[in-house]
């Protein structure tokens, strides 16, 4: 079953239109446009309420029903948000010098690597993961060792809670 009002296009041509920003900045050096700079903080904004409403979506999916459409939009968030980190990482750089500098020059490194292989990242990395991720969430064994274990340390910690002594 195929998701309705699919966000992943738009949010990939916003990641290449990132990453064509990034790179312009690099290029620039020393002579870096204020214009061109903040038309950065414009898309990272734009990219971050594109997440901000394909998780809404996410959250919609009905993993018994759309296991595999379920997984693939999971992995997709979790490259989306890391590449969200690594430019948030670059905003607080600029934000400290407005010159670029090696650590920025390192994290350019980073967003072009991530957007340009994001597929090979998708299909070895982050789909694997959500994969894991989704099966032990929805594993009932697991969550029920897992409720067991956490009730028992929070008994240990608090012994009154468990004796229903509510002094």
């Amino acid at each position: 079953m195929k998701i309705k009002n699919d966000p992943w296009p738009a949010i990939r041509s916003k990641e290449l239109s990132i990453n064509q920003t990034v790179f312009r900045i690099e290029e620039a050096g020393p002579n870096l446009d204020d214009n061109v700079l903040e038309g950065l903080y414009k898309e990272i904004a734009e990219f971050s309420k594109m997440l901000k409403r394909t998780l809404d979506l996410y959250s919609t999916i009905d993993y018994v029903k759309q296991r595999e459409e379920k997984i693939q939009f999971k992995a997709k968030l979790k490259y989306s948000y890391r590449l969200l980190d690594l430019l948030t990482k670059i905003v607080r750089l600029f934000e400290a010098s407005k010159v670029i500098t090696a650590e920025l020059q390192m994290y350019f490194g980073f967003i072009d690597d991530q957007i340009t292989a994001r597929t090979e990242s998708l299909e070895s990395r982050y789909y694997e993961a959500a994969k894991t991720e989704l099966e032990s969430f929805h594993d009932q064994s697991f969550r029920d060792k897992l409720s067991s274990h956490l009730a028992g340390s929070f008994n240990r910690v608090n012994p009154k809670f468990n004796s229903g002594d509510s002094k």
